[in-house]
C-alpha cells in the first residue's frame, strides 16, 4: 500500500518537479510484519540544481553563451556582472600560496638556478634537488652535498628553464611554476608561496578553472573575470595573496597550461570588469541551474553589491548538474535529523519560508515532532554536502489511528491520516494504492486539504488527508 500525489500534470512534469512525491511505502512501513508497531512514519525527497555558490559568472552558461549563442566575451561579462563597464589594468606581481604547514619542501630545475636569502645568493646546478626545512629555530637549506643555514626566508629564481616544486600543491600537483617559490617559517610549519606576474599566473588559472577545449569566448570571459578577481586580492596583508584551491581560484602552474587557454588570456590582456571606476570582485562557479544569485541571498553575512545580482542563465543546460543527475534523492529523516543537528524531536518537515531572486533558499525551518528550529540554505547545503543551495524538500507524514496503542492486526480496519509540506498546488490530490487478494493493485483519489499553522513567526501552510485502509498481508 502506498499514497503518492497525483494529477495529469504533475506526470508531465520533467525538470525539478518541485516535490511531487509518492509516500513510498509508508503505508508498508508500518504494516510490514504482524502486530507491527504503528507510530507516525515520514518519508523526505530531495531535489536541487546547479553546482556552487551561485553568485557572478556561471562557467557553464558562459560554454553555453559562446558555444549556442553566439555571443562574445565581452557581451557574456556584462551580462553575468549587472552595470559594469570593461577597462584595463596593469601587470603587478602576485603571491600565491601554493602549500603550507611543511616539514620541508623540495624544488630543482632542469637548468642552473639560484637560491637567495637576506644578502647571499647562492647557485645550484641544474638537475640538483634543494631541500628547505626548518629544526631548532633554523632554516636549513641542502642542495647536493653542499648545506646551508639561512637566517631568513628562501627564495629560489630560475635560469633559462622552469623551477619545478617536487612537493605537491595543496591541490595534490607536482609540476613547473613560472616566477620565484619562496619559502618561509610560520607557526605551523614551511609556507611555499609563487610570486610572478599576473598575466603569468592567468596562464596556470584559466585552463584549471575552464576545459581548453571550451570556445574561445567562453575562455576569454574566464579570463577577464580570474584577472578581475585576483587583481582585487592583491597586494592582501600576510604572505600571500590568494590560494591556489577554489579557496580563491583553481591555479596548476605552468604544467596545466594550454594554448588555447594563453591564447584567450593575452587576447584580452589587462582586461578587467569594472564598477564605478574600480575593478571588480568577479565571483564565478561551474553551474546555476538555469539563474544566478544575489550576493546577500547566499551568504547571509554579506551586503548587497551592484553588479552581483542575480540574472537569467538561458544556456546553462549544457551542464550535467543543471538539474541533479540524482534526482529526486531520499534522504531518512533520522539521517537528515543527524546531518542538520536538529534536537527537536522526529524530523517531520524542511520548509523554506524564503528564496532568492532564483529558486535558492535563503532561509528554513526545520519542523519536528516536538518543536521547530530555522536554519539558511548555505547552512543545509554544508551540513548536507549538496552541490547547491537551489533546492526543494518534501516530506509526507502518515500517522495510523492505532498508534495510542502501536499495534496493529492484519484484517482489521484502520483510519489514517497524513500530512504533506509544502502544500499541493491547486487540483492536486493524493492516491492510495492498496494490493488486492491475489496480488493485483487498486488505487483511489483521497482529497487534499489545505491547513496552515504558525511556526517560529511564519505561516506554515501544508496539505492534509485522511482514509481507511484494511491491511491484509505482510507485503501490502
Amino acid at each position: 500500500m502506498t499514497i503518492r500525489t497525483t494529477s495529469p500534470a504533475a506526470r508531465a512534469r520533467r525538470a525539478v518537479r518541485r516535490g511531487l512525491i509518492g509516500l513510498a511505502l509508508l503505508v508498508a512501513a508500518w504494516a510490514a510484519v504482524p502486530a507491527a508497531h504503528a507510530a507516525t512514519q515520514t518519508a523526505f525527497t530531495l531535489e536541487g540544481r546547479g553546482w556552487g555558490h551561485g553568485i557572478g559568472m556561471s562557467q557553464y552558461g558562459a560554454y553555453g553563451y559562446a558555444k549556442y549563442g553566439h555571443k562574445a566575451y565581452d557581451f557574456i561579462i556584462k551580462h553575468y556582472y549587472t552595470g559594469v563597464t570593461l577597462g584595463k589594468v596593469g601587470n603587478p606581481l602576485i603571491r600565491v600560496q601554493l602549500r603550507r604547514a611543511l616539514s620541508s619542501a623540495s624544488v630543482t630545475d632542469a637548468a642552473k638556478y639560484s637560491a637567495t636569502w637576506g644578502s647571499k645568493t647562492v647557485t645550484i646546478a641544474g638537475g640538483t634537488t634543494a631541500v628547505v626545512s626548518w629544526s631548532n629555530g633554523s632554516y636549513h637549506l641542502k642542495a647536493g652535498s653542499r648545506s646551508w643555514s639561512p637566517g631568513s626566508p628562501i627564495t629560489f629564481v630560475a635560469g633559462s628553464a622552469k623551477l619545478k616544486l617536487l612537493t605537491a600543491n595543496a591541490n595534490g600537483y607536482v609540476g613547473r611554476y613560472r616566477g620565484k617559490l619562496r619559502m618561509l617559517h610560520l607557526t605551523d610549519g614551511l609556507m611555499v608561496v609563487n610570486t610572478l606576474p599576473l598575466e603569468r599566473y592567468l596562464f596556470g588559472v584559466v585552463p584549471r578553472e575552464s576545459p581548453s577545449s571550451w570556445p574561445a569566448e567562453a575562455l576569454k570571459a574566464q579570463a577577464v573575470a580570474a584577472r578581475s578577481y585576483a587583481y582585487r586580492a592583491i597586494g592582501s596583508s600576510g604572505p600571500f595573496d590568494v590560494y591556489c584551491t577554489t579557496a580563491s581560484q583553481m591555479y596548476g602552474g605552468a604544467d596545466g597550461e594550454a594554448s588555447s587557454s594563453n591564447q584567450a588570456v593575452t587576447a584580452t590582456k589587462g582586461i578587467v570588469p569594472k564598477y564605478g571606476g574600480a575593478p571588480i570582485t568577479a565571483y564565478f562557479f561551474s553551474t546555476s541551474g538555469g539563474h544566478t544569485e544575489n550576493i546577500e541571498n547566499v551568504w547571509t553575512s554579506a551586503s548587497p553589491v551592484a553588479y552581483l545580482k542575480g540574472v537569467s542563465d538561458p544556456y546553462d543546460y549544457a551542464s550535467p548538474y543543471h538539474a541533479w543527475p540524482d534526482n529526486p534523492s531520499r534522504p531518512t529523516p533520522t539521517g537528515l535529523k543527524s546531518a542538520l543537528g536538529f534536537t527537536k524531536g522526529l524530523l517531520r518537515g524542511v520548509y523554506i519560508v524564503k528564496r532568492g531572486t532564483s529558486p535558492r533558499v535563503v532561509k528554513a525551518l526545520l519542523i519536528g515532532s516536538t518543536g521547530t528550529a530555522t536554519t539558511d540554505g548555505a547552512s543545509i547545503r554544508a551540513d548536507l554536502g549538496l552541490r547547491d543551495t537551489w533546492m526543494y524538500f518534501t516530506s509526507i507524514s502518515i500517522t495510523p489511528s492505532t498508534s495510542t496503542t502501536r499495534t496493529i492486526t492484519y484484517g482489521t480496519t484502520t483510519a489514517i491520516t497524513g500530512r504533506r509540506y509544502p502544500q499541493l498546488g491547486s487540483g492536486l490530490s493524493f492516491t492510495l494504492h492498496h494490493r488486492k487478494v491475489g496480488g493485483s493493485w487498486a488505487s483511489g483519489s483521497l482529497a487534499a486539504t489545505a491547513g496552515s499553522r504558525s511556526l517560529a513567526g511564519y505561516t506554515v501552510k501544508y496539505s492534509s488527508f485522511s482514509a481507511t485502509v484494511k491491511p491484509l498481508s505482510s507485503s501490502e
